[in-house]
């Protein structure tokens, strides 16, 4: 149960329901993954395009990166 009080009155024992209304960048990193925010803001501001956009945009967060991959990155 959940007990809000707003203004001086409670309400106990309502379900609340969120929705997630981002917008997910790569199909492989949905909005709860714990790396979103972060991948999303590497996109976003043009560090990363990810690991693939053929059929979709993928991230592939759970794959190893190469030696070349990170010296690209980090130019």
């Amino acid at each position: 149960n959940i007990s809000i009080t707003v203004n001086s009155a409670t309400a106990t024992g309502f379900q609340v329901t969120v929705q997630n209304n981002h917008a997910v960048t790569f199909a492989d990193v949905p909005a709860p993954h714990w790396a979103y925010p972060f991948i999303e803001s590497l996109y976003k501001s043009g560090i990363t395009g990810g690991c693939a956009t053929n059929p979709s945009m993928l991230y592939c967060p759970s794959s190893t990166v190469t030696r070349a991959q990170m010296a690209i990155f980090l130019l």
